[in-house]
């Protein structure tokens, strides 16, 4: 008994309404046909008073018109009628004779208009006419008061409307921003595992690559190919001593025939000038033919030599002295030079050649190649993996933010009645 009379004076205390996630379009929705109802309910009502306003105007202007033609006792006034009132009848029916549309928001800008239109005629070419028709002008005022008050009425009514509607564009936008938002996870995880599946794979095709090289690199034919290589790493330091020889060789011969040549040039000796600079242009260009080589200078000789030793041409530093103490050697020594260069040069191109039609080279080098695609591929999916990370570990706290937004902006609009419950985000509940 003490259990049922708690309960008569125990107020029950209902929470607010939990609306799933997935059903907040739903919600939304009916929260649009509920206002459209509202509006529709609303309009039903002032319209047709805006209607009638109307219809009453125009039957006071069909008095105002016959009017017109009663003679005034005064012939001021009688003159003001007469030129006045026509316009402002004229005024009044071009603004009131269009048809109002149905659709309430238009309903409501065409009467708007209409009002205004009434307003200004009313100031203008009325504005004088009270005092000739006094009572129909004060009929007219007072109608388009009434006309004033049923159109704020509906602006009231589209007020709230449109407040309305742009909160439910707002919550729609944040739910499809959340949805959004929880898609794209749902694919960023789906492209995370993808990659780590590739990188694996990687993984194995670089381990597996890795281990071909080691066989081959136990091989014996690998191991005659190493030697290989280090004989040509032998031949390519002796050949680099041997250019240097020959190139120290001719800058030292160079440098005394230029002397030569330049001291023939100002003797006009132009048959030494033309021998020596023959010997020169050879010499520059001594990878092309060593006998050339070896006859120039055999020619250009004697004259060099006889400017030396006439003391015009002076040698300078121990190679120019070494080299040209023995004038009849330096052909043949040039020319051993040349011929010891273009020797090592051949011998080097038929080595490299013999490496690289070994199989095992190209079963090698395949290998390599192989190998450095696979880590760039790795490198390149390992970046991949990365930047998908971390646009997917940053989007828990964009979605939490904008469900936070919503939660709020709900509470505030509707006073707490309604809370959404987002376990049920995905399909929508049936």
């Amino acid at each position: 008994m003490l259990k049922q009379i708690r309960k008569l004076f125990t107020k029950e205390v209902r929470g607010p309404v939990k609306i799933p996630f997935a059903n907040l379009s739903s919600f939304l929705e009916g929260r649009e046909e509920s206002i459209t109802r509202t509006l529709e309910e609303e309009m039903a009502v002032h319209c047709p008073q805006i209607t009638d306003v109307i219809e009453r105007i125009q039957g006071i202007l069909g008095v105002l018109r016959e009017s017109e033609r009663e003679p005034s006792s005064l012939p001021k006034l009688e003159k003001i009628a007469r030129s006045s009132l026509p316009h402002f009848i004229r005024a009044l029916q071009q603004h009131l004779s269009h048809p109002l549309p149905p659709e309430p928001e238009q309903f409501y800008r065409e009467a708007a208009s209409m009002l205004n239109g009434c307003i200004n005629a009313m100031k203008g070419a009325g504005k004088y006419l009270p005092m000739v028709f006094p009572e129909e002008m004060k009929a007219l005022r007072y109608e388009i008061s009434v006309f004033g008050r049923s159109l704020n009425d509906m602006t009231a009514v589209l007020s709230r409307v449109r407040e309305e509607r742009q909160y439910i564009t707002s919550f729609r936008k944040i739910s499809e921003s959340i949805l959004s938002l929880t898609k794209e996870q749902h694919e960023r995880k789906i492209r995370i595992e993808t990659l780590k599946e590739q990188l694996k794979d990687l993984q194995k095709e670089g381990d597996r690559i890795r281990e071909s090289l080691e066989t081959v690199r136990k091989t014996a034919e690998y191991h005659r190919l190493e030697e290989e290589k280090k004989l040509v790493t032998l031949k390519e330091g002796e050949m680099t001593h041997r250019k240097l020889q020959k190139e120290q060789m001719l800058g030292a011969v160079l440098a005394v025939y230029r002397r030569a040549a330049r001291i023939a040039r100002h003797r006009k000796d132009r048959e030494v000038e033309h021998l020596i600079e023959a010997a020169i242009n050879q010499m520059e260009n001594s990878h092309r033919d060593c006998d050339q080589v070896r006859d120039t200078i055999r020619q250009a000789s004697p004259s060099v030599m006889v400017l030396i030793h006439s003391s015009a041409l002076s040698l300078k530093g121990q190679d120019e002295q070494r080299i040209f103490s023995l004038p009849d050697l330096l052909p043949v020594e040039v020319f051993r030079a040349c011929t010891d260069v273009y020797a090592a040069d051949t011998e080097m191109a038929e080595m490299r050649r013999m490496i690289q039609e070994m199989p095992v080279q190209n079963t090698y080098l395949h290998l390599i190649g192989e190998e450095g695609g696979v880590q760039h591929a790795i490198q390149r999916t390992t970046a991949n993996l990365e930047e998908e990370r971390k646009a997917w570990e940053s989007l828990p706290a964009q979605i939490q933010a904008l469900r936070d937004d919503l939660v709020q902006k709900l509470a505030e609009r509707y006073n707490d009645k309604y809370e959404i419950d987002f376990e049920g985000e995905g399909e929508e509940r049936k």
